[in-house]
Protein backbone atom coordinates (compact mmCIF):
# COMPACT_ATOMS: atom_id res chain seq x y z
CA UNK A 1 0.00 0.00 0.00
CA UNK A 2 1.29 3.43 -0.78
CA UNK A 3 0.84 6.22 1.70
CA UNK A 4 0.04 9.69 0.36
CA UNK A 5 0.43 11.41 3.73
CA UNK A 6 3.40 13.74 3.76
CA UNK A 7 4.74 15.49 6.82
CA UNK A 8 5.60 19.17 6.87
CA UNK A 9 9.09 20.06 8.02
CA UNK A 10 8.83 21.03 11.73
CA UNK A 11 12.28 22.70 11.73
CA UNK A 12 11.10 26.24 10.82
CA UNK A 13 8.74 26.23 13.80
CA UNK A 14 11.50 25.01 16.08
CA UNK A 15 13.80 27.84 14.94
CA UNK A 16 11.16 30.46 15.77
CA UNK A 17 10.02 28.89 19.04
CA UNK A 18 11.99 31.20 21.39
CA UNK A 19 10.41 34.23 19.71
CA UNK A 20 6.82 33.03 19.49
CA UNK A 21 6.28 31.60 22.96
CA UNK A 22 3.68 29.02 23.93
CA UNK A 23 1.91 28.99 20.57
CA UNK A 24 5.07 27.91 18.79
CA UNK A 25 5.76 25.26 21.41
CA UNK A 26 2.25 23.89 20.88
CA UNK A 27 2.66 23.91 17.10
CA UNK A 28 6.01 22.16 17.40
CA UNK A 29 4.56 19.50 19.69
CA UNK A 30 1.62 19.00 17.32
CA UNK A 31 3.96 18.65 14.33
CA UNK A 32 5.99 16.04 16.20
CA UNK A 33 2.83 14.12 17.14
CA UNK A 34 1.60 14.25 13.54
CA UNK A 35 4.92 12.89 12.26
CA UNK A 36 4.86 10.01 14.73
CA UNK A 37 1.23 9.21 13.90
CA UNK A 38 2.10 9.09 10.18
CA UNK A 39 5.05 6.79 10.88
CA UNK A 40 2.90 4.51 13.04
CA UNK A 41 0.12 4.46 10.44
CA UNK A 42 2.57 3.33 7.76
CA UNK A 43 3.69 0.52 10.02
CA UNK A 44 0.29 -0.20 11.56
CA UNK A 45 -1.53 -2.02 8.79
CA UNK A 46 1.40 -4.27 8.01
CA UNK A 47 1.77 -5.13 11.68
CA UNK A 48 -1.95 -5.85 12.05
CA UNK A 49 -1.92 -8.11 9.00
CA UNK A 50 1.14 -9.95 10.32
CA UNK A 51 -0.48 -10.41 13.74
CA UNK A 52 -3.55 -11.85 12.01
CA UNK A 53 -1.42 -14.19 9.91
CA UNK A 54 0.44 -15.45 12.97
CA UNK A 55 -2.78 -15.87 14.97
CA UNK A 56 -4.29 -17.84 12.09
CA UNK A 57 -1.29 -20.14 12.05
CA UNK A 58 -1.21 -20.42 15.85
CA UNK A 59 -4.89 -21.38 15.94
CA UNK A 60 -4.16 -24.16 13.48
CA UNK A 61 -1.16 -25.34 15.52
CA UNK A 62 -2.69 -25.16 18.98
CA UNK A 63 -5.35 -27.72 18.15
CA UNK A 64 -9.05 -28.05 18.83
CA UNK A 65 -10.14 -26.99 22.30
CA UNK A 66 -6.90 -25.20 23.21
CA UNK A 67 -7.32 -21.90 21.35
CA UNK A 68 -9.13 -19.84 23.99
CA UNK A 69 -6.86 -20.88 26.84
CA UNK A 70 -3.77 -20.20 24.69
CA UNK A 71 -5.07 -16.72 23.78
CA UNK A 72 -5.82 -15.91 27.39
CA UNK A 73 -2.50 -17.25 28.66
CA UNK A 74 -0.37 -15.51 26.03
CA UNK A 75 -2.18 -12.18 25.61
CA UNK A 76 -5.22 -11.94 27.86
CA UNK A 77 -7.33 -11.54 24.71
CA UNK A 78 -10.84 -12.68 23.95
CA UNK A 79 -11.64 -14.77 20.90
CA UNK A 80 -13.30 -11.70 19.35
CA UNK A 81 -10.12 -9.65 19.55
CA UNK A 82 -8.08 -12.40 17.91
CA UNK A 83 -10.74 -12.86 15.24
CA UNK A 84 -10.56 -9.17 14.35
CA UNK A 85 -6.85 -9.49 13.60
CA UNK A 86 -7.45 -12.72 11.69
CA UNK A 87 -10.26 -11.16 9.63
CA UNK A 88 -8.00 -8.28 8.62
CA UNK A 89 -5.39 -10.82 7.53
CA UNK A 90 -7.97 -12.70 5.44
CA UNK A 91 -9.31 -9.46 3.94
CA UNK A 92 -5.77 -8.35 3.07
CA UNK A 93 -5.56 -11.18 0.55
CA UNK A 94 -8.31 -9.55 -1.53
CA UNK A 95 -7.40 -7.24 -4.38
CA UNK A 96 -10.28 -4.99 -3.27
CA UNK A 97 -8.68 -4.55 0.16
CA UNK A 98 -5.39 -3.44 -1.36
CA UNK A 99 -7.15 -0.91 -3.60
CA UNK A 100 -9.20 0.80 -0.87
CA UNK A 101 -6.80 3.73 -0.36
CA UNK A 102 -8.25 4.51 3.07
CA UNK A 103 -6.34 5.93 6.00
CA UNK A 104 -4.60 2.98 7.61
CA UNK A 105 -6.40 3.02 10.94
CA UNK A 106 -9.83 2.68 9.35
CA UNK A 107 -9.01 -0.82 8.14
CA UNK A 108 -8.76 -2.15 11.66
CA UNK A 109 -11.12 0.15 13.54
CA UNK A 110 -13.89 -1.09 11.27
CA UNK A 111 -13.96 -4.29 13.28
CA UNK A 112 -16.64 -3.30 15.75
CA UNK A 113 -15.77 -5.64 18.57
CA UNK A 114 -12.10 -4.65 18.91
CA UNK A 115 -11.40 -3.62 22.48
CA UNK A 116 -8.41 -1.30 22.79
CA UNK A 117 -7.95 -2.32 26.43
CA UNK A 118 -7.27 -5.84 25.20
CA UNK A 119 -4.59 -4.72 22.76
CA UNK A 120 -0.94 -5.58 23.20
CA UNK A 121 0.28 -4.46 26.58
Amino acid sequence: MSNNISAPDPQPLQDLQPHLGPLAATETALAEHAKEIRDLAKRGVGDIIEIGRRLTEAKRLVGHGNWLSWLDREFGWSDGTALNFMRIYEMSKSRNFRNLNLPHFRSFSGCSSFNARESLQ
